[in-house]
């Protein structure tokens, strides 16, 4: 449905809520593009065909798939040969989409920010690690609407996990969306923010303090990750228990890669600084 002018979140004519990864629509005047498609399956598939071809958009240019997560590329291909739109990605997560394909490749790698022109809307595709390595986000500069992925959460923060992405390069990346002040921010997962400064200083509040309770742990005595999450969680699921142990390990890499923490075999010890 259309969620603002000439915005559309085709996932969320049937559900939406965390958890739900958001396909948004934007409708210019001489060009249209699908920022992410779903979880791949039949019905996701051609509920965005179906809907495409129900408001008659103009024609559908792009699919920028923000990274590498599955419910972003999903159903890139089937749209594809669709409409022939070529897909976007970066340099960094096309290699790990092209993997997952089975007729078609990305067909721009972006190495640095690519601007669009969509008539009434301007938008900027740019580099934005953090949530993994070569996340991207799109930019329309009038009405400063961002589109971040995963970066931003509707609820919540990003989960960055160990091999994917980085928390430093993802503090860096909640920095810049911080000066391109974005009046609208529509998350990869959730509803769409509007209290952007808010949200966003939240999130490296939310890192910055979780650091330093680790830093603060790890003052009393050494720590393998288990030991840390057992101080840290009480009474989460099998699965959010290694996502918050994921989170650990990455503030662990940010802490060592700063020469502030030190490992031996599995357990973390505090160097002086």
């Amino acid at each position: 449905m259309e969620i603002y002018p000439n915005i559309h979140n085709i996932v969320s004519e049937n559900k939406t809520g965390q958890g739900i990864t958001n396909a948004y629509l934007v409708t210019g005047t001489t060009g249209s593009v699908l920022i992410d498609t779903g979880w791949k399956s039949d019905e996701q598939s051609e509920r965005i065909i179906s809907y495409i071809n129900k408001i008659d958009c103009t024609t559908l240019k792009y699919i920028i798939v923000t990274h590498r997560h599955p419910p972003h590329w999903g159903n890139s291909e089937f749209v594809k040969k669709q409409t022939d739109a070529a897909i976007i990605s970066t340099v960094i997560e096309a290699p790990y989409i092209n993997d997952y394909f089975e007729n078609y490749k990305v067909d721009i790698e972006i190495d640095d920010n690519l601007d669009i022109d969509l008539g009434n809307f301007q938008i900027s595709v740019m580099k934005t690690p953090g949530h993994t390595s070569g996340t991207l986000a799109v930019f329309e500069k009038e009405n400063k609407y961002l589109f971040p992925g995963d970066t931003v959460m509707g609820k919540g923060t990003s989960v960055i996990n160990p091999g994917d992405g980085k928390i430093a390069d993802y503090l860096e990346t909640i920095e810049n969306f911080i000066k391109i002040e974005p009046k609208v921010i529509f998350p990869g997962q959730g509803d769409p923010v509007t209290e952007t400064y808010d949200k966003l200083t939240s999130l490296i509040a939310h890192r910055t303090d979780r650091e330093q309770e680790i830093v603060n742990l790890l003052k009393q005595k050494e720590y393998s990750v288990d030991e840390l999450f057992a101080q840290i969680y009480e009474n989460l699921s099998e699965w959010l228990s290694h996502l918050a142990k994921n989170q650990i390990t990455s503030h662990l890499i940010k802490l060592e890669d700063e020469g502030k923490v030190t490992k031996d075999q599995n357990m973390y010890k505090l160097i002086d600084f």
